[in-house]
């Protein structure tokens, strides 16, 4: 109930922006766009009229894509989000929009599903999650977290396997938080090799997103926390060979040109794919229960030769919750680990398109969308433009 009544913490402006929609689908827009400028309204997001509504001539790729070019060469590119209305989930028509906004002129999409406009019940909802999404995705930040720690980037790494259409190629991609309160970030993928996941490109990775925090801060950060999803047991060693060597020697290249003395590093593996579950005993005797979010387990069920410990940071509505293992694989942070755990809990928090907490610190579900974004539909790499907003929302 908070999104109908609270301002977000830092709501953007939606002024020059276009709908593109089938003429079947075109009735319900009137009634969207005044739902979207009443829920918006209270929570400080301010959504003008828009300039066009466009209409496709049919439901298929071509179609729209050719509304798209009409719309983005009558603005001159000159728009702040493109609200795409699509009549059915096709992955084709899905892709090619998002091909034009993201990789062509690098405008903020957001894409909606027409059977919506018949809910009538659940649209106030729907336009409350659509409108807080379409201010992060244009920079704003719809909620915070209190980070005591100043000068800190914090960034996520995942990949997705398998992108359909380039014969088993993989995604890579990294974000990377530029200002103090963690809730705007850097972005940039790179394709790897097949079934790749201990990549070499991770060091390049880390230099573009070190550099990007410079251009935007005008000096290097002095902590450096760096959590990194979707590595197997037996290739911890090879992470710490090759991914936290390459990071070491770009930390030590640039902090030296510079003339900075180093960051407190830390590197996290995160792996929530486990079969390890962890109950709370409830007052009634013999009975179990979900723990609560922010429970942390950190010893007897943890191994004593490393730095490791279990949160579980989401809800669970039915069945069991699933922990997530974090193992900490060097730490330089001079954090204690009950503030290594609440910081890893609050980044939790941080993930915009859910309003609540997720399995995984916020940065690493960013680079998680992205990598599956970037792999299944643009297949590319984003305009310029958007390397700083969070488009893959």
């Amino acid at each position: 109930m908070a999104f109908r009544s609270k301002q977000m913490y830092s709501p953007a402006v939606l002024r020059q922006w276009a709908i593109i929609v089938t003429n079947r689908d075109a009735q319900g827009v009137n009634n969207l766009i005044s739902t979207m400028q009443r829920v918006a309204g209270p929570i400080g997001y301010t959504i003008s009229q828009p300039m066009a509504i466009v209409r496709a001539a049919s439901p298929s790729a071509s179609a729209f894509t050719n509304a798209l070019n009409e719309v983005i060469a009558k603005a001159q590119g000159k728009l702040d989000m493109i609200l795409i209305i699509l009549p059915n989930p096709n992955a084709d028509t899905y892709a090619a929009v998002k091909k034009i906004c993201s990789i062509s002129h690098g405008i903020p999409s957001q894409c909606f599903l027409a059977k919506h406009f018949n809910n009538a019940k659940g649209l106030m909802s729907i336009c409350t999650k659509l409108v807080i999404q379409m201010s992060a995705k244009q920079g704003g930040e719809p909620w915070g977290a209190m980070i005591p720690m100043k000068n800190i980037m914090v960034l996520g790494y995942d990949v997705h396997h398998g992108a359909v259409g380039t014969r088993g190629a993989s995604v890579a991609a990294m974000t990377a938080t530029f200002n103090e309160t963690l809730g705007r970030c850097f972005s940039k993928v790179a394709k790897l090799e097949s079934r790749e996941e201990v990549a070499t490109t991770v060091a390049q990775l880390f230099d573009d997103c070190l550099r990007a925090y410079f251009r935007q801060n005008n000096v290097l950060p002095d902590r450096i926390m760096m959590y990194r999803d979707g590595v197997g047991e037996g290739q911890l060693p090879d992470v710490y060979n090759n991914e936290l060597e390459g990071i070491k020697d770009k930390i030590t290249l640039r902090y030296q040109q510079k003339e900075t003395s180093a960051p407190k590093l830390s590197y996290i593996v995160v792996n929530k794919r486990i079969n390890t579950r962890i109950f709370a005993k409830d007052r009634a005797p013999h009975r179990y229960i979900n723990p609560l979010p922010g429970t942390v387990v950190d010893d007897v069920v943890t191994r004593p030769e490393r730095y490791d410990f279990f949160l579980v940071s989401p809800t669970a509505r039915q069945g069991c919750v699933s922990p997530t293992y974090y193992n900490v694989l060097l730490d330089e942070s001079g954090l204690n680990a009950d503030k290594m755990q609440r910081f890893t809990f609050k980044l939790c928090h941080l993930y915009f398109n859910w309003a609540g907490t997720v399995a995984v610190p916020g940065p690493c579900q960013n680079a998680h969308k992205l990598a599956f974004l970037t792999g299944t539909a643009l297949r590319g790499d984003v305009h310029a433009k958007l390397a700083y907003l969070m488009h893959f929302l």
